[in-house]
């Protein structure tokens, strides 16, 4: 879908093209521009990307349906396919913190 040769752009449900990416420059680089059927923000896939859509019915969660707990409820349900303590629910997104170490300045 996205690759680091061809990005891709993916719009929530009600994201509009013309007023959120440059139509004639994705046009002439043959980027696709995808419409997800849940909401959010505009998102550039590359090969560094994975998105994943969960449908349940309401009972199996009992979590009200709003972002916020549903979000709580979905880490808790995505965290044991990562088995990873760098999986994170960050700000509405699932997350995959990198390690990071300083470099020794010191000689």
């Amino acid at each position: 879908l996205g690759s680091k040769e061809t990005p891709a752009i993916v719009l929530g449900i009600s994201g509009k093209p013309q007023e959120l990416v440059n139509c004639d420059v994705t046009a002439k680089e043959g980027m696709p521009l995808i419409r997800r059927f849940t909401g959010g923000g505009t998102v550039l896939l590359d090969g560094n990307v994975a998105l994943c859509s969960l449908l349940i019915p309401p009972s199996f969660a009992n979590v009200t349906p709003f972002p916020k707990p549903l979000m709580e409820w979905s880490g808790g349900f995505f965290a044991p396919v990562f088995k990873s303590e760098r999986f994170k629910v960050h700000q509405n997104d699932y997350v995959l913190t990198h390690t990071y170490t300083q470099p020794n300045t010191h000689t």
